[in-house]
């Protein structure tokens, strides 16, 4: 009996260390247990950036702009009726509207002289004009729309309805800023 080591004495052997304090085995209960506490505390350190990024895309989500008349037959050029939808609760800035194709080939907004600056939008619906665009086959065209956010972000909202960030409305669609905008009026139509 007394040949065995109790697990109460440590080995005092050189460069050995205490069976008691470090060769304990780890069931797999521990171990899962330690797995689930590191990946909860992953998610719960990347709450406050999904929050951030919720807040950041919270007006420009709410932003949009559609031809009002899909359907209708255009002369290329011509201005035609786009709705702008500013669903926020904050006007939007630097607001400039073009049409793109949002099924088919083509770009997914027309840039420089075929984009028309808009200026301020306050929340509503409201109505701006844009050169309309060819009509090719099998393409569908619709409305795109670049602006600045109240917190001074920039985005673009493609024809087919795509949303991204940009560095500025003006350099993103290839126009220099004028002295005098278009405006808009207000979409009084059936909403």
């Amino acid at each position: 009996m007394h040949n065995q080591k109790s697990n109460d004495i440590e080995d005092s052997t050189p460069g050995k260390y205490s069976e008691k304090s470090t060769n304990k085995k780890w069931t797999w209960r521990e171990t899962l247990n330690t797995i689930a506490a590191i990946i909860s505390a992953s998610f719960a350190a990347l709450g406050p950036i999904q929050v951030w990024q919720a807040e950041k895309w919270s007006q420009a989500e709410a932003v949009s702009a559609w031809d009002k008349d899909t359907f209708a037959h255009r002369i290329p050029y011509e201005p035609t009726d786009v709705v702008i939808n500013n669903g926020s609760q904050s006007p939007i800035y630097d607001v400039i509207i073009s049409f793109g194709v949002a099924a088919g080939a083509g770009p997914s907004y027309l840039t420089g002289t075929r984009a028309t600056m808009i200026g301020t939008v306050p929340p509503g619906r409201w109505i701006g004009k844009a050169p309309a665009p060819d009509r090719g086959m099998s393409v569908q065209p619709n409305a795109a729309i670049a602006f600045r956010d109240a917190k001074n972000r920039s985005w673009c909202r493609d024809a087919a309805g795509r949303l991204k960030e940009i560095t500025d409305p003006y350099s993103h669609m290839g126009i220099t800023p004028p002295e005098t905008f278009q405006g808009v009026k207000k979409d009084d139509s059936d909403q």
